[in-house]
């Protein structure tokens, strides 16, 4: 292997090693977050049964979304405003690039009872489908790969925390399902 470089008078050498622990050391990084009214917890942490927040369980698996991403945070955050500040109530969710599956089910817990996921990631899909399963809000949420099932269904409230560029390739589609009066929630810009 010369990599583009000049070896004169090199030498190296190359050393493999058996190293699975990875798959558990990543979880010290994954740690309880606080909000106002919700409390999101990785499954291999106990939840606190003295706090009077909606607790999240997430098992991230291989999909975007433990709520660690400042974009998520202000998503559940503004999720919040939206329903408990403003008293506002939503009928139909949409969330674009659902991930884990978080956003869908806090919005569960606030009370949404038909809310479609909809992520073009099988992987993340089956994730999501466990963390819904886990929080005990599956008769609410209904999950999709690669799109809705229903390409004129209206929501009143769409959720997409995703990068900017597949916000900006899908805003006609985006905007062709907001109903009226419904709010559309961006982020991940």
């Amino acid at each position: 292997l010369d990599f583009g470089l000049a070896l004169k008078d090199f030498e190296f050498n190359t050393v493999s090693r058996e190293d699975d622990a990875w798959q558990e050391r990543w979880k010290q990084y994954f740690k309880p977050i606080e909000l106002e009214r919700l409390h999101v917890l990785p499954v291999w942490e106990e939840p606190n049964a003295d706090s009077d927040k909606m607790t999240i369980r997430i098992d991230p698996g291989m999909a975007f979304g433990t709520g660690q991403h400042t974009t998520t945070v202000l998503c559940l955050e503004e999720l919040t405003q939206i329903f408990d500040a403003e008293q506002k109530t939503s009928q139909h969710l949409l969330d674009f690039g659902c991930g884990s599956g978080i956003l869908s089910i806090a919005a569960a817990m606030y009370g949404v009872k038909d809310i479609d996921g909809v992520d073009n990631d099988a992987p993340s899909i089956e994730n999501a489908q466990k963390n819904v399963q886990l929080n005990d809000v599956a008769s609410s949420i209904n999950l999709f790969c690669p799109t809705i099932k229903e390409p004129d269904k209206r929501y009143d409230l769409i959720v997409a925390n995703i990068l900017a560029p597949i916000l900006i390739n899908h805003a006609e589609e985006l905007c062709g399902h907001l109903a009226k009066q419904s709010t559309l929630l961006l982020s991940g810009v």
